[in-house]
């Protein structure tokens, strides 16, 4: 009997050395899940917010309760949100308002960046030389209006940054003068120059009947 108990001492420690060993694993793995769960969880949350930010959505927010670096990140980039969505607001607000004016403008407007490709035009430019102001984005100004006197101001303006001014004949189905002005933008270089077009031909029909007048006269 007492070797039995000799024997049977040793097993049950065995076992209960065994149960311990498997119980600390279970609790090291459980204690290591539960740590990566809140470290991997917030950092999806972010990773996701982040390609939300970078897709344009500005009205994604990150919830987060934790009060480490990660939840400082979470509300950096919450702020960061939205201040983008109130600058792209203001942005488009602008937008607008600068489209309303422009269109509203009896003179044709034009800017076009360095290499001459026409940025913006109001209708009343597309009224004057018959094109499409948003057809004509992106084109070469040479392209849209061939005018090689326009085309060499463009490029002194340009070269030089001071601005140009002139008379041109438009033709395209009458006889029209237009005054032009070539601002150039600032900038160094240059990045590009805004084109203001006046129809001046009833003053100058104006001018010639007031000169004829003043011939009888004499």
């Amino acid at each position: 009997v007492a070797l039995q108990e000799e024997v049977a001492e040793p097993t049950v420690m065995r076992r209960w050395v065994w149960s311990l060993i498997f119980g600390e694993t279970a609790f090291v793995f459980a204690l290591s899940y539960v740590l990566i769960r809140r470290i991997v969880r917030p950092i999806g949350a972010l990773n996701r917010a982040a390609a939300k930010l970078a897709a344009g959505d500005y009205e994604h927010r990150v919830y987060m309760l934790n009060r480490d670096e990660l939840g400082t990140l979470a509300g950096t980039l919450n702020r960061v949100s939205e201040s983008l969505g109130q600058r792209m607001t203001q942005l488009s607000q602008t937008a607008a308002r600068q489209s309303t004016v422009l269109g509203g403008m009896i003179e044709g407007v034009i800017a076009v960046d360095a290499r001459e490709r026409i940025v913006l035009a109001n209708a009343a430019a597309g009224r004057m030389y018959g094109f499409r102001p948003v057809e004509a984005e992106g084109r070469p100004l040479l392209e849209v209006i061939r005018n090689h006197a326009l085309h060499a101001a463009v490029a002194t303006s340009l070269e030089t940054g001071e601005p140009q001014r002139f008379e041109s004949l438009r033709l395209p189905t009458k006889k029209c003068d237009v005054d032009i002005h070539v601002q150039p933008l600032p900038g160094e270089p240059c990045p590009g120059v805004v084109l203001v077009f006046h129809d001046t031909t009833e003053l100058r029909r104006l001018e010639a009947r007031l000169a004829q007048v003043r011939e009888r006269h004499v």
